[in-house]
């Protein structure tokens, strides 16, 4: 068996067991996190909780997204178009990028390969992908393990990872911290954070504001359920979020708004999403992602639902279940804005 295989399955073993001990980062709070707060890392490479490279993410909140493991992402003020990205060309790289969203400090990571910078140069710019990590995981980690990267060096997109607060995504008045008026303000945080990824990047980088996609593993699958299906539903932020997804795409991923019995069919726009599950998931439940797409399905989205015989708990676009990235990307390349 490949070092590379070996590497490969222990840090899918680690992420499963971050994910069974998901309850212990799902604690309720009443005020946000400290305002300096950084993404944390360790030494130990591939674990849930490392960046993978064994430096820390860079610190310090600003507006337009600055640290890196190059110089940084360049901004242009001019910010980006309607109609087609008119954010400069800027330089290639892996960049750790820090904002500030609403006084709390955040993070993502920013991938963009030289096809990435060369598709910007054709047509409306270069795609955006947002891609969500699991419970206990952190972006760095993740789009290593998902490859995400890799795919948007093949096809020319940009790839973004958001870091997600103490690890979780926070989908419920039960979990995160909220307002004194009961609001699950993490959950309007995290979404504010990815609206702000998207804002930045398209000022940084021409980015063709018709192709920008989402997809998310496990508890990052849930956030990217609520943000293609919660859009302008009132039960998701009281339709005061409108989604700028062409599509997504969900493994091992569930409907967190399910318990409000949400009416799917008001929700717009309805963009035409994948959602992919093991059928051997020990962590969420198999019927759990076939019911969703079979809600969303019956509210007239148009869904494609696939079942991977025996698959655990995982990240299913890999070789080893029958598919890939440049599966999932098809699928994003098939279904731009219109």
């Amino acid at each position: 068996m490949g070092a590379a295989l070996l590497a490969r399955r222990r840090r899918r073993a680690l992420r499963t067991l971050a994910a069974l001990g998901i309850v212990s980062l799902l604690g309720c709070s009443s005020t946000p996190p400290s305002q300096a707060w950084s993404n944390p890392s360790s030494s130990s490479s591939g674990a849930p909780g490392d960046d993978g490279s064994g430096d820390d993410a860079s610190s310090g909140p600003t507006s337009g997204g600055s640290g890196s493991r190059d110089s940084g992402a360049k901004t242009d003020a001019s910010g980006g178009g309607t109609s087609c990205g008119s954010g400069t060309i800027g330089k290639s790289g892996t960049f750790d990028q820090s904002v500030t969203v609403d006084k709390v400090a955040r993070t993502y990571v920013l991938d963009v390969s030289d096809a990435a910078v060369a598709a910007m140069g054709k047509g409306c710019g270069a795609p955006l992908v947002i891609g969500l990590h699991g419970a206990g995981d952190t972006a760095a980690n993740f789009l290593e393990y998902s490859e995400l990267p890799a795919s948007g060096t093949k096809h020319g997109f940009v790839v973004a990872g958001p870091d997600a607060i103490m690890g979780g995504w926070y989908l419920s008045t039960s979990e995160g911290w909220t307002s004194p008026d009961g609001n699950p303000t993490s959950l309007q945080n995290d979404v504010a954070l990815v609206k702000q990824i998207i804002s930045d990047t398209g000022k940084a980088y021409r980015i063709d504001p018709k192709r920008i996609y989402v997809c998310g593993w496990s508890r990052g699958a849930g956030f990217t359920g609520f943000l293609a299906a919660g859009s302008d539903n009132p039960v998701a932020l009281g339709n005061g979020y409108i989604s700028p997804f062409a599509a997504f795409g969900m493994t091992a991923g569930y409907d967190y708004l399910s318990a409000l019995n949400p009416d799917y069919s008001l929700s717009s726009p309805k963009r035409p999403g994948w959602l992919i599950h093991g059928t051997a998931d020990q962590n969420v439940p198999f019927s759990d992602g076939q019911t969703f797409a079979d809600t969303l399905t019956k509210a007239g989205w148009n869904i494609k639902f696939t079942p991977v015989q025996g698959a655990p708990h995982d990240w299913l676009w890999q070789s080893m279940y029958g598919y890939s990235d440049d599966d999932l990307w098809s699928f994003f390349a098939a279904n731009p804005l219109p």
